[in-house]
């Protein structure tokens, strides 16, 4: 792991948390009757609409902090012989942490819109694997910037929304072998759901859980500096993740839920 990805997901994990504890605590000082109903004296509805705090309808964006784990599974592949000579799983966890951007629609109880999610993403491990009568070989694994974009649908009780969401999902990331390394940009999937609660409004609060499945990645190298030592070496990567956000929605929608 660099230290610019270090400190970009260290960042954005400090961020989300703070987002979140100052939403919280604004969410602790009491409304005035007049900012719920649209106004004080001298005002009217015509010129401050009533805006509905269990609307979801809307564009909103926010920061996202939290942990995750996983495996990367690994194989290294001898060209020469059509053998598979090494393989297991690097246990990998870290932070992380980013922003989201999103648009939802709503009919009557049913949010239905679409997200995307951009931030850093740690995978840090590393196995030492021990064979007999091979020399003992260390494989790692690191993470970078990720992001996805998914699809979400959920189903909204006033205050709370509870939803599912589901997409294409990227990682930058770097795994290394004894002889060589590559860094490159892996493409996947990821689903996972999640519940959010509007604060007010404007402001809401989540806990989201996502498991990402980022493919294959596959690169040649040599085990020693001879030609008949030629290895294809491969690393799978898969994450889960729980993270908190908060999110800040700019055009809340005026209609009431039935």
């Amino acid at each position: 792991m660099k230290l610019w990805e270090n400190e970009t997901m260290n960042t954005a994990c400090r961020a989300g948390l703070s987002a979140l504890s100052l939403m919280l605590a604004a969410s602790a000082v009491p409304a005035k009757a007049a900012d719920v109903y649209g106004g004080g004296y001298g005002s009217s509805l015509k010129d401050q609409p009533f805006v509905p705090t269990g609307s979801w309808a809307g564009f909103y964006f926010g920061n996202h902090a939290g942990g995750e784990w996983g495996n990367v599974d690994y194989r290294a592949f001898d060209l020469f012989t059509s053998q598979n000579v090494r393989g297991g799983s690097i246990s990998a966890d870290g932070v992380i942490g980013g922003g989201q951007l999103g648009y939802n629609l709503q009919a009557d109880r049913w949010v239905y819109g679409v997200e995307a999610d951009l931030g850093g993403l740690d995978l840090s491990g590393s196995k030492l694997d021990v064979k007999p009568n091979l020399p003992n070989r260390l494989y790692s694994s690191s993470g970078g910037f990720y992001g996805d974009i998914t699809g979400r649908l959920g189903y909204a009780m006033d205050r709370t929304l509870f939803y599912a969401k589901g997409g294409a999902a990227f990682l930058n990331a770097e795994f290394s072998t004894p002889a060589v390394s590559d860094r490159d940009t892996l493409w996947g999937w990821t689903a996972g759901a999640g519940v959010e609660y509007k604060i007010t409004a404007d402001w809401s609060a989540k806990l989201e859980y996502q498991h990402f499945d980022f493919g294959d990645k596959t690169f040649d190298g040599l085990a020693m500096a001879l030609p008949q030592n030629q290895r294809q070496f491969t690393f799978s990567p898969a994450v889960d993740a729980v993270t908190v956000g908060v999110n800040y929605f700019v055009s809340p929608g005026y209609a009431p839920l039935k």
